[in-house]
């Protein structure tokens, strides 16, 4: 654990420190000497009241012999963070109970315990719209050898807030501002040694549209109480005669990463009343602990004076690291981090110490060459020297009311790498510190970077406060997030800085020695400091998958800008996309049952077009693009025409959505809904992250990056995210796993418009080493089964990032009608291969008629015709279209204990599932339960967390895949594990979990074909250049 501490930053009526720190034990630093306290959590209980409940003041609250009778008792959670005013709350309320912990999303609970949600950035609603008392008691325990001074630190204030100590106001809420600066107050005179003493702060509501802080904006539902409340635990910081603030390190690496020149830096401040000499003291170990890099230097400092201690190569040549171990992200190599410990002592007796971690990596970023869509080029970013396509989502708070868990996080962390995923994005969600240090450990990329729509742009209405309030959040953001390798680069959002913001802002990071890529705003625009942007927003609703592969836009202005007005932002797969998704997610059953009621869900299926609670902010009823965040209608309209209708009988599928109330009213089908919900989920997300993987190659307008919006979402939601609030994992989840596996071969859309790229088979490798020796083989079938043609590339090697693209060419069928049915659906089977071992497989259903979008001025584009695949429907249940019976499909499982696997796992059920029938069983999908025998238990008995190789394939008679699912053993409890089987045709079944059988496979055995590939560690430098994938491609051989 690390803490940092900072620089005098301004002289209130106490000393006041601009700093952020990171997170310690409540109790005395692990990095500090035996008997050395440095900085402590204020963790533990609190207590929390509302101002209306109790008419004493600050003063008497803050003494020792305040008794808070019948106020709420709260732990600190996983951050040594009190949380939110409702999280308290919660803490006191039964868990089962209607308003508890364990029932407060159901249904709309929310509401009916909590009051209806305030405006997106508007103040609480009226239960907690006014003042709250936090309030804790602590000791500060005396020095060895009498000297001591103590520093209270306080930061992630959400709202405004007044502060006492022991009776003394040390603050008022014009000071202590802002959801990220911290306020730093010399309380030595204030407290007593071992005896309790006691702090209180009055906390203010919340307000994100008058204040420098932060909310959900329309992403989900608001909290009811805005947050209220403290996000970072209170900080004690105890050191002797002299203080050591701001240790960190600061590296200057070979453009090889062959060396490293090493810095480091600290401030010491004497806080005695005479001059006093002290000994600084730095180690720097690689990441097993060993090679000590030892320095000291003796230095004299006044009384109360502060001296910056500098160690660097020039004088110290030890700094000079040749080939450090270097970091990488998650799929290219290993995430070795290295250790500073640094303190300073006087007269052998150590004052104070820190201790960090730090990674040794380079990033760089710059812009493409201007393009066609990309007019100031695409903004590409490198990582040690190595170019990379940027995949993640955008992430939100884990939960609504701030109860910070680092399990949950580690549990996250396992869900964004199966995905396949290299990054995400915090708009604003700035984390506690063991965030970010997870995120180094499992090589996760962190884009960072401000809020929009509330207050953060609107600078013009900004006061002097606010603009000291946005340098400090800079100079504590720079400081938390200066020595995480995972942290890369931040931008601003939908609309650029201010001068004076920008201004603010880049001070406090160069100040700190932040020194990561920044960038001018999240749109497509850009500021005369930092120049254009290369990146852009939006769409936010549904679109069909070729539309990712889409370039129909050109520059800026005429007919078809790209980035213009009301066409902000248009087009498929180029330049690097901040935030962009195919709209509503709809979880599987299982996860529907959590939160939603059968009459919610019956409702969700019979007027899609209306507000669902669970989408957005649940409150508009109606509209299409932007302003249909709050419904599902959307997307019901493209299943409708897509994949047919769930009710009775067929009905018209609206032309354009949402569609009307009641439209879907004929004994409409929850269960057929959500199936094809999951694939054309599937469907769409998979062609999103592979069209920016295959565009990454071209010279005009390069795709460079997608964030998917959005990762997740604090409570359940029915919009955006890639799994679920209870770790539910859908079609989004499945179909973006596929896209970003590691060696992966996948199929281009055919673009709205003429393209090269149409209908091609590309290979990605996204591994840190090249891949060789493989070939691709791609069969196309009609609804009957029937081969349709057959081809095959050999020879392919793939260096580490490379995209090898037009290999093959996929022909779009003519098909007979079958039975006096048009067939319009036919399926694409591709094989990527490794000698005769299948490394992974990828099917696709396709439809011979395109999805041909409009555009009526804004980047979400109508359909004027929509890709026909009811086909895929049964006989009986579209007469005139369906070609898919219903079918039966063969399963195995083998539950064993397996060794290696992460976040807690240890158990693996693996499942072979083998066709025998003669019809394709479509979309197949397993999931471990809890049970006995071959009967899952009653009620919620998924196992999850849980981990899969795959998901929903799909299987041809005579063919075999495995699923290995992977999870705690202690989510099974003291059940055994029943493994439930079901498909888009294929009825549900239960079997054992653990048959103490060898699984019978077909005639076509594919393994688990999940595109794994050994990482290696990357080589710095750029592998993948244009001439080198040239030169491998033309070595391929096509048959």
């Amino acid at each position: 654990m690390n803490r940092r501490f900072r620089n005098v930053a301004a002289a209130l009526p106490v000393l006041l420190v601009s700093s952020l720190l990171a997170s310690v034990p409540a109790t005395p630093s692990s990095a500090s000497p035996a008997g050395v306290e440095s900085t402590v959590d204020l963790a533990g209980q609190w207590q929390v009241q509302s101002s209306t409940a109790t008419p004493d003041t600050g003063d008497l609250i803050s003494r020792r012999a305040y008794s808070p009778r019948g106020w709420l008792s709260v732990r600190t959670n996983d951050a040594h963070a009190v949380g939110s005013v409702v999280a308290a709350q919660l803490q006191n309320i039964p868990p089962d109970d209607q308003c508890g912990a364990n029932n407060i999303f159901y249904s709309q609970n929310l509401t009916t315990c909590q009051g209806p949600q305030p405006d997106a950035h508007g103040a609480p609603n009226d239960q907690y719209n006014h003042p709250w008392w936090f309030r804790t008691e602590f000791s500060a325990h005396p020095r060895p050898g009498g000297d001591r001074n103590v520093v209270l630190e306080v930061r992630g204030i959400m709202g405004q807030a007044d502060l006492w100590v022991n009776g003394v106001q040390l603050a008022t809420k014009d000071v202590i501002q802002g959801s990220e600066p911290e306020y730093t107050f010399d309380i030595t005179d204030l407290v007593k040694g071992n005896s309790p003493n006691a702090l209180a702060f009055q906390i203010y509501p919340n307000v994100p549209g008058e204040m420098l802080t932060q909310d959900f904006n329309d992403w989900t539902q608001a909290a009811r109480d805005q947050n209220t409340g403290i996000k970072y635990p209170v900080r004690l910081h105890v050191s002797d005669t002299f203080r050591l603030d701001d240790a960190h390190v600061v590296q200057a690496n070979a453009a090889d990463l062959s060396s490293s020149d090493l810095t480091v830096k600290g401030t010491v401040t004497n806080t005695s009343r005479k001059s006093r000499t002290a000994t600084v003291n730095a180690t720097i170990t690689d990441p097993r602990g060993k090679h000590p890099i030892n320095l000291r230097k003796t230095i004299t400092l006044g009384a109360g004076e502060s001296r910056a201690v500098v160690f660097d190569p020039g004088t110290d040549s030890a700094l000079h690291v040749r080939h450090p171990q270097v970091w990488w992200p998650y799929q290219m190599g290993d995430q070795p981090l290295y250790t500073l410990a640094m303190n300073v002592s006087r007269d052998r007796q150590v004052s104070d110490s820190d201790s960090q971690t730090f990674g040794i990596r380079t990033i760089t970023s710059w812009l493409s060459s201007p393009g066609s869509q990309a007019y100031d080029g695409s903004r590409w970013f490198a990582v040690n020297g190595k170019p990379f396509v940027f995949r993640g989502g955008g992430m939100m708070d884990q939960d609504m009311f701030l109860r910070y868990s680092r399990e949950n996080i580690a549990d996250q962390v396992q869900l964004i790498k199966s995905m396949g995923l290299n990054g995400l994005r915090l708009e604003g969600d700035d984390q506690p510190d063991d965030f970010y240090e997870q995120m180094d450990r499992a090589g996760l990329l962190i884009y960072g970077g401000f809020l929009c729509c509330n207050y953060w742009e609107e600078g013009s209405r900004w006061t002097a406060k606010d603009e000291e309030t946005n340098y400090r959040t800079a100079v504590a953001l720079g400081r938390q997030q200066r020595s995480h390798p995972s942290v890369v680069f931040y931008s601003w959002s939908d609309n650029v800085p201010s001068a004076s913001q920008e201004a603010g802002v880049l001070r406090g990071f160069a100040e700190t020695d932040f020194s990561v890529p920044v960038m001018a705003s999240a749109e497509y625009k850009s500021t005369p400091t930092l120049g254009p942007s290369g990146m852009k927003e939006g769409p936010y609703n549904w679109f069909p998958p070729s539309y990712a592969y889409s370039s129909n836009c050109k520059g800026r202005t005429g007919n078809d800008p790209c980035t213009s007005g009301e066409f902000v932002n248009r087009g498929g797969a180029w330049a690097f996309q901040t935030e962009s998704s195919p709209g509503s997610t709809i979880p599987t059953k299982d996860s529907l049952d959590r939160f939603m009621t059968p009459a919610d869900q019956t409702a969700l299926v019979t007027s899609p077009n209306l507000a669902q609670f669970n989408s957005g902010r649940g409150e508009q009823s109606s509209g299409t693009s932007y302003s249909s965040f709050q419904h599902v209608g959307v997307l019901a309209t493209a299943i409708c025409q897509r994949y047919g209708t769930w009710t009775a009988t067929p009905v018209t599928c609206p032309t354009n959505p949402p569609g009307a109330t009641g439209l879907y009213s004929d004994n409409p089908s929850v269960d057929d809904f959500v199936r094809k919900a999951q694939a054309i989920n599937y469907e769409t997300v998979r062609a999103q992250f592979e069209a920016y993987l295959d565009h990454s190659t071209r010279t005009d307008s390069p795709s460079t990056g997608l964030v998917y919006w959005m990762m997740n979402k604090p409570m359940p939601s029915l919009l955006w995210n890639l799994y679920g609030y209870d770790f539910d994992q859908a079609g989004t989840f499945f179909g973006a796993k596929k896209a970003n596996e590691s060696l992966h071969v996948y199929y281009a859309h055919p673009a709205p418009e003429a393209d090269p790229g149409n209908r091609t088979i590309g290979v990605s490798n996204l591994t840190g080493q090249t891949q060789s020796g493989l070939s691709v083989t791609a069969r196309t079938y009609d609804m009957r089964g029937t081969v349709l043609t057959t081809q095959s590339a050999s020879g392919i090697t793939m260096p580490s990032q490379g995209v090898m693209n037009q290999l093959l060419t996929v022909p779009n069928p003519t098909l007979p009608d079958v039975d006096g049915k048009p067939q319009r659906t036919y399926f694409l089977e591709l094989l990527l291969k490794r000698g005769g071992h299948v490394v992974d497989r990828n099917v696709y259903w396709l439809s011979t008629v395109n999805d041909v979008p409009t555009y009526t001025g804004s980047a979400y584009p109508n359909l004027a015709t929509y890709g026909d695949l009811r086909n895929l429907q049964s006989p009986s249940s579209d007469p005139a279209n369906g070609l898919l019976p219903s079918t039966t499909i063969r399963a195995t499982a083998v539950t064993h204990r397996q060794a290696g696997l992460s976040d807690g796992q240890d158990t693996a059920t693996d499942v072979t599932l083998t066709n025998t029938s003669g019809t394709v069983a479509f979309m197949v999908r397993v999931d471990v339960h809890r049970g006995h025998g071959s009967s899952p238990g009653p009620g919620d008995s998924q196992v999850r967390p849980a981990s899969y190789s795959d998901n929903y394939v799909t299987l041809w008679p005579g063919q075999s895949q495995t699923i290995s699912q992977t999870y705690a053993a202690s989510e099974l409890g003291r059940q055994d594990p029943v493994v439930t089987v079901s498909g888009f045709n294929v009825p549900t079944m239960n079997i054992s979990g653990d048959c103490h059988c060898v699984a019978r496979v077909g005639a076509e055995n594919f393994g688990t074909a999940n595109g794994y590939a050994d990482a290696g560690n990357a080589t710095p430098g750029v592998a993948n250049t244009p001439e080198t994938m040239a030169s491998l491609k033309a070595r391929v051989t096509v048959s």
